[in-house]
């Protein structure tokens, strides 16, 4: 039983509790479906005069983890927001489930879980106070999924949040925003604050809830090689540009490294640097290591019909993908112009 609040806790904030309310008293279940859950048309976000999101336009799977990258300031945090209806673009439109994000239903609200990066809690309350208030607005709630995640992330459901570490903060928001087995779930740097233990745990639970869910997980983090675990599926923004979206699979074929032993320099490098195909080509001590990109405009075929000895290939690691995506000379005028995808 919910215990009585103490006198000095903080009252909800009128707007959120709002937003609650018109979830709770309005739910209906006849929002037409679409097979994507996330769809971008031409959106542009601006802030005074710099440009988050530069008139992107395309499509998130229908159901999978969204490794969604990029570096500081790349756009990821607005495109979150606009999905989430959080943010109203300048131009263009966001569709969630088929919605303009911009106007969502309470259905669609109540199908969605948000995980914000610095995530706000009524300090004074208990993990358990906290997450019943939550509840209140979700007929879907799950109790028994709550108590599994309590005790794989290890958070004490009597604790008064006021005493909570950043990272059990972190934790807390996690549950609060799968406890209704959402089918969509979008989650900005959900890992940061986590330690590495704690971080497996969280990779574990998002394939449960794909498992469970059949859902959408998009979820935006800097450490590349969490991504690489977990992620299914790759969006990549840049200044604002969208890099890449596709499945991590078919990024890494497309990026391939070659080594070619050449101990008698006998390999034609200007062929090999005029090619498209190649990214770039570095010999040492006897060896030549090729960088390509098999999509691009280049014919690596030919390029390795030419090259008459054995080629060991490997496809690149997304670490390894990411400074070709987003080039560190890059800048917002030089980048080229917007992907449709």
């Amino acid at each position: 039983m919910l215990r009585q609040l103490p006198q000095t806790a903080r009252i909800p904030d009128p707007a959120a509790l709002s937003s609650l309310l018109f979830i709770s008293n309005n739910l209906s279940s006849n929002q037409t479906m679409n097979p994507s859950p996330l769809t971008f048309d031409h959106v542009l976000k601006s802030f005074d005069d710099t440009i988050a999101l530069n008139e992107i336009t395309f499509s998130m799977p229908e159901r999978g983890i969204v490794g969604l990258v990029g570096r500081n300031g790349a756009g990821k945090t607005t495109l979150l927001n606009v999905a989430a209806g959080l943010l109203i673009p300048n131009s263009g439109e966001a569709y969630t489930f088929g919605e303009p994000a911009s106007k969502l239903s309470s259905r669609a609200l109540s199908r969605m879980g948000v995980v914000p990066h610095k995530p706000q809690f009524m300090e004074t309350l208990s993990a358990e106070e906290y997450l019943r208030i939550i509840a209140n607005f979700y007929p879907t709630w799950d109790w028994e999924r709550v108590a599994t995640l309590y005790n794989a992330l290890e958070i004490e459901p009597g604790k008064r949040i006021s005493t909570l570490s950043e990272g059990q903060r972190q934790k807390l928001s996690i549950i609060a925003a799968v406890g209704h087995h959402p089918e969509l779930l979008l989650m900005d740097e959900p890992m940061s604050n986590l330690d590495p233990i704690a971080r497996s745990e969280t990779i574990r639970m998002l394939w449960q809830v794909i498992e469970e869910d059949e859902a959408l997980v998009v979820f935006s983090s800097h450490i590349l090689t969490d991504v690489e675990k977990v992620a299914d599926w790759v969006t990549c923004l840049d200044f604002g540009q969208l890099r890449a979206n596709q499945s991590l699979d078919d990024l890494r074929e497309a990026y391939l490294q070659w080594t070619v032993r050449d101990p008698d320099a006998s390999l034609d490098e200007v062929r090999i640097r005029e090619n498209k195909a190649v990214i770039s080509h570095k010999r040492e001590a006897g060896v030549v290591r090729i960088t390509l990109n098999t999509d691009g405009e280049g014919d690596a075929s030919a390029l390795r019909q030419s090259i008459q000895t054995p080629i060991e290939e490997r496809c690149l690691t997304l670490d390894e993908i990411f400074p070709i995506l987003c080039p560190p000379q890059a800048s917002k005028r030089t980048l080229p112009t917007p992907i449709v995808w």
